[in-house]
């Protein structure tokens, strides 16, 4: 039996309105684009840019180089000790630039390739000897091709920003960052945020299967998740508290996705003590870009998108980005389709040398994104008498449920150096996301036979309003030998929520899962919950990162004021309530740059997140707390474009609710509880030559419920997990390139994906047995053999290769399945 809404005429129909669609916006887009290309050489070459570098110590100001250009500058530490370079002004190619900074220095140069230039030599001195110089690790500085504001050649990103709120090496941020850029987006081609993660250590994703409503609920990091105080989009809270007002954004509009490990408060406020993920938008670009692509696949996909950007005025001042998205596709299951039409325009304009304003919008819309079920563990995780649910089984009506989604936002990043030492940043947005969600649940078998389950009916309206803002303050010093750069932030944000709730059993028949006969109509459910509420939030934080010689130290604090409030507008005249929380957060961490490119780190950090309600005595609840030790090893040798991490470390979260241990106040909860992850992580990131590119890392977590009461049942869930967690988690990617000879623009890529069994839930009565997924990419470039075909590309994706039917979660009464195999085919067009 299959429904897929794909096959039918109007899955037909919508497949011509997105070519059609496609067509029309390349043809709207035209008047940006040259009737003739330059060949990427060319382009190289003849490109200038606007320098703005006053005179400072070389090493400042070959960053500064880098960071104007896009070019990647590597030398020894000891080549530009003790020099001032003089100040570079006016619009000139990166080798006139870098020629004036060096000039009368003795130092030499040379392009290794069209983005990376070498420097060597030894400094011209008025005093000493070459001897009394200290020979410090080589550095290696990555413009802005390669930073961390800007989109990352290759698998190995060498910068990110949200482990420090600046443009900080991963190698001397002394925590756990990973960054998934967008050649890995391409080579992998999720189609979700949660599966653009799957590669991802300490990260586990997917638990609820098909279901692309939440990503919060998919998103776990270092064993806590399902919660959206986890998620960020470009640097600012990504909020939702809902199916249909929680944003999914779409892979194909971001430029790269980061993922801190580990507390973040101190410089992003409330969150959820496993980490934190970035989600960053595509920006303009300096270079013309011009991208379509068409695709199809199982399920009846169809499936478009364009990428186009570059300057809009000569002189390149003014920038601009144009991405957008349309999709139509069944899914596993019958009757199911998720649908979303996506646009993201931007625009940069550049008045000086030192000052930039970028201003980012979107609108997204998803009229279709059902696919989900929660079905029992009888006839999932446990055998039944009737045989195993089919993965395929639609459990709701298809004349019924109905999911609608919009989210819209417009917000800017703004830039301005006042002078060597100072700079400001200014980011700020405005979300609104609101939909519409009704959909027939299973709940659970009726007889012994397993032959019927019961349905219930719930449903979801909501509207929510948000605005963000973050102000960044840095100055950038030195101190003697050591040089600073110092942060001070004050951030604000604050989300308005009205939510209608509805549920019921009645009018909604039992269905046979063997033969399942759907309504002709279902009643509407009652409502149940009718409430508006707030949350609101202030930060001040402070950091300072500091470099002496090779040891690279970080230190930062943060105050922060929250308050939520709720009403229920269910009961006339009800009052609106709400709950005040303060606290202060810090961490510190430091990093040592061996000569050969090892670096030992070690760092502690603290989180907080309020938590709602209240106690017996009617005592609004204190927020949850958490502290991490971590300890590891970052490993990035010099002439080799790889990064290697190994990390320990040890999480703790306290206030956690637990059962009130006074027999006469069932029902009511303290905060006496405490949760403990333990974990290691490895990862490595390897482009061994300039064909192949590895991804490889393994993960294990020990989480335990540390401290506990015992509920009314007599049950104590004390040393044993909260909820399900794989134990262990390992995934490989492998990418290789073919040159050269008979094969030359064929790629090939594969991937594993290892996920350990892990306990259902506290009682630990059952485990989740283990799984290992393959999948596979093959693309073919027909500009390589034939260049009148240049830009034309041809790409496969399939996810979990070889159809494994699995579980991917289970709790103490309920299990999701997996999603089967997947197939995409893309064709590409960029000019």
């Amino acid at each position: 039996m299959n429904g897929n809404a794909a096959e039918n005429g109007t899955g037909r129909g919508y497949r011509r309105l997105l070519v059609t669609l496609m067509m029309s916006t390349a043809l709207w887009a035209g008047p940006f684009s040259p009737l003739l290309p330059l060949s990427p050489a060319a382009a190289q070459s003849a490109r200038t840019h606007s320098f703005n570098i006053p005179s400072q110590p070389l090493s400042r100001a070959l960053r500064a180089l880098a960071d104007q250009s896009g070019v990647q500058i590597a030398y020894e530490t000891s080549v530009a000790s003790g020099a001032i370079a003089p100040a570079v002004n006016g619009t000139m190619t990166t080798e006139e630039a870098l020629s004036r900074l060096i000039s009368g220095s003795g130092l030499s140069y040379g392009f290794t390739n069209s983005n990376t230039v070498t420097i060597t030599g030894g400094l011209q001195t008025t005093g000493g000897s070459p001897s009394d110089a200290t020979t410090l690790a080589p550095i290696i500085i990555q413009g802005e091709g390669q930073e961390a504001f800007g989109p990352q050649n290759g698998f190995i990103a060498q910068d990110a920003v949200s482990g420090t709120k600046s443009d900080t090496p991963i190698v001397e941020t002394p925590y756990s960052v990973s960054i998934i850029n967008r050649k890995q987006l391409d080579a992998q081609n999720p189609q979700s945020l949660p599966e653009a993660l799957r590669y991802t250590p300490g990260v586990a994703t997917g638990f609820f299967g098909n279901d692309t409503r939440s990503v919060d609920a998919q998103v776990y990091i270092r064993g806590f998740g399902d919660d959206p105080s986890q998620l960020f989009w470009n640097g600012l809270s990504l909020p939702g508290d809902s199916y249909v007002n929680s944003p999914s954004i779409d892979p194909y509009t971001l430029e790269q996705i980061e993922v801190l490990r580990g507390p973040a408060s101190v410089l992003y406020g409330q969150s959820a003590p496993g980490g934190i993920v970035n989600f960053r938008s595509k920006r303009p670009t300096e270079e013309r870009l011009h991208e379509i692509v068409v695709g199809t696949g199982n399920y009846g996909r169809a499936y478009t998108g364009f990428d186009f950007g570059g300057p809009i005025t000569e002189d390149g001042d003014l920038l601009y980005r144009l991405t957008g998205v349309a999709y139509h596709t069944g899914t596993q299951v019958d009757f199911t389709a998720n649908e979303r039409i996506a646009i993201a325009p931007s625009l940069t304009w550049k008045p000086d040398a030192e000052t930039e304003l970028t201003i980012l919008g979107s609108y997204q819309r998803d009229p279709d994104g059902l696919g989900f079920s929660s079905l029992p563990l009888v006839g999932t995780l446990l055998p039944s008498v009737s045989g195993k649910i089919p993965t395929d089984r639609y459990f709701g009506e298809p004349n019924y449920d109905e999911f609608d989604r919009e989210t819209a936002s417009i917000g800017y990043e703004f830039k301005h150096r006042f002078d060597e030492v100072w700079s400001f940043n200014q980011n700020f947005r405005f979300l609104h996301a609101g939909g519409h969600y009704r959909e027939i649940q299973p709940d659970d078998w009726t007889d012994a036979t397993n032959t019927e389950i019961s349905r219930w009916n719930w449903g979801t309206d909501g509207i929510l309003n948000a605005v963000a803002i973050d102000n960044q303050l840095r100055a950038e010093f030195d101190t003697g030998p050591m040089n600073h750069t110092v942060l001070f932030g004050l951030d604000y944000k604050k989300q308005w929520t009205h939510l209608h709730h509805y549920w019921s059993r009645l009018g909604v028949p039992d269905l046979n899962v063997a033969d399942p006969v759907y309504a002709s109509s279902i009643p509407d459910p009652a409502e149940i919950v009718n409430s508006k509420g707030t949350l609101e939030q202030t930060g001040i934080y402070a950091q300072d990162q500091m470099e002496f010689g090779n040891w690279r130290f970080l230190a930062g604090i943060r105050q922060d004021w929250s308050e939520t409030t709720s009403q229920n507008l269910r009961v006339v005249g009800s009052p609106e309530t709400s709950q005040k929380d303060d606290a202060f957060t810090w961490r510190v961490g430091a990093v040592y740059l061996f000569d050969n490119g090892l670096a030992p780190y070690a760092s502690y950090t603290t989180s907080f997140k309020p938590e709602a309600g209240t106690d017996f005595g009617g005592n609004t609840f204190e927020p949850t707390t958490a502290q991490q030790y971590e300890v590891g090893i970052k490993y990035q040798p010099e002439g080799l474009d790889s990064f290697v991490q190994a990390s320990v470390f040890d999480l703790t979260q306290q206030n956690v609710q637990t059962p009130d241990p006074d027999p006469t106040h069932v029902g009511f909860s303290v905060q006496t509880g405490e949760v403990r992850v333990r974990g290691v992580e490895l990862s490595t990131f390897l482009a061994l030559n300039d064909n192949i590119d590895l991804v490889a890392s393994y993960t294990y977590n020990d989480i335990e419920t540390t401290k506990a009461n015992t509920d009314a049942s007599g049950f104590n869930p004390g040393g044993r997990v909260p909820w399900y967690y794989p134990k262990q988690t390992a995934s490989a990617w492998l990418n290789y390139t073919f040159d050269s000879g008979a094969l030359e623009g064929l790629k090939l890529g594969g991937g594993i994906r290892y996920v350990g069994s892990g306990y259902n839930g506290p009682h630990q009565l059952y485990k989740v047995p283990d799984f290992t997924l393959f999948d596979a990419a093959v693309s073919y470039d027909f500009g390589a053999k034939t260049p009148e075909l240049a830009g034309l590309e041809l790409s496969v994706n399939v996810s979990n290769l070889f159809d494994k039917e699995y579980l991917a979660r289970c709790s103490e009464i309920n299990c999701s399945y997996g999603i089967r195999r997947t197939v995409l085919a893309n064709l590409k067009y960029k000019w």
